[in-house]
């Protein structure tokens, strides 16, 4: 059995990687809902909303799961997992909502450039990145659940837990924005993420 310090390390180790990944999802997101949008303000609206909403709604959640889970760690496991495999079939999943997303407009007969066509892109953008971004959410109130024995030890955690992930979170978007997207291309980059 590893000591209490020991296992602090690891996953703070682990909660910088989960950062990293996070970021390299959000960017890869912003580039491919870019194309599906057609207009890459729309895109960064739809990412940014849905991220941060599925961040708040997770946080929700998950805290209230953590509360009741026996083994946080554990959980926590399974949500980086779970975004794992998310992320690794997202194209083929995109393109499954996107399949839709026409059949629903070429039967109803809308002009591609219709309020209703472009807010039908919108709610299908927000829905292929809503799951993983409400498993984003619980990673945090676990951590913090499986590391604060006491009350009192909360809050200290929480802002070395955010301070790590967000750290990540730099980290993955340089990655992402400056070397994988240039050298690999969306694809690829998701999957380097998603691993």
């Amino acid at each position: 059995m590893i000591n209490k310090k020991t296992q602090f390390f690891l996953i703070c180790i682990l909660f910088v990687l989960s950062g990293v990944a996070a970021l390299i999802y959000q960017i890869t997101w912003f580039k491919h809902l870019s194309y599906f949008l057609g207009n890459s303000t729309y895109a960064q609206a739809v990412v940014l909303a849905t991220f941060m909403g599925g961040l708040a709604i997770g946080s929700w959640w998950w805290g209230k799961k953590s509360d009741e889970s026996k083994n946080p760690l554990m959980l926590f496991a399974w949500l980086e997992i779970l975004i794992g495999l998310y992320c690794f079939f997202y194209m083929p999943i995109f393109e499954g909502i996107k399949s839709v997303f026409i059949s629903i407009v070429v039967a109803n007969e809308w002009p591609s450039d219709s309020g209703i066509v472009l807010l039908l892109k919108v709610f299908a953008s927000s829905f292929a990145i809503i799951i993983p971004t409400i498993l984003m959410g619980g990673t945090l109130p676990v951590l913090v659940k499986c590391l604060s024995e006491r009350i009192e030890e909360v809050g200290n955690n929480v802002a070395v837990l955010y301070f790590i992930n967000s750290l990540g979170a730099v980290i993955g978007s340089v990655l992402a924005g400056f070397y994988f997207l240039n050298n690999f291309g969306l694809t690829i980059t998701t999957y380097l993420g998603a691993s």
